[in-house]
């Protein structure tokens, strides 16, 4: 257990929790209905997307990768918004 607060792990792991929430409470609004609106569409995907960077970096290892695999995931991470916002304004 005292393993997981000497490296990168747990802080990593409690902002992820925190982006989690954030976005939930940034989807859920201020009532039940579901209204769909791009701008609150965009910053949960924007928020999804810094998760998966950390996802990628940390749990997967990706920042111990070559150079080429590491530069391949964030242009995905880069990538993935503007095709999203692309693809919702359609």
């Amino acid at each position: 257990m005292q393993y997981l607060f000497k490296g990168r792990i747990a802080p990593v792991w409690l902002g992820l929790t925190i982006v989690t929430l954030l976005s939930w409470l940034i989807s859920s609004g201020q009532d039940n209905v579901m209204k769909p609106d791009l701008t609150v569409s965009m910053a949960v995907v924007v928020i999804a997307v810094i998760k998966a960077r950390f996802v990628l970096r940390e749990f997967m290892e990706v920042g111990h990768a070559s150079r080429w695999l590491r530069v391949l995931s964030d242009v995905w991470v880069v990538g993935l918004p503007p095709a999203i916002l692309v693809a919702l304004s359609v």
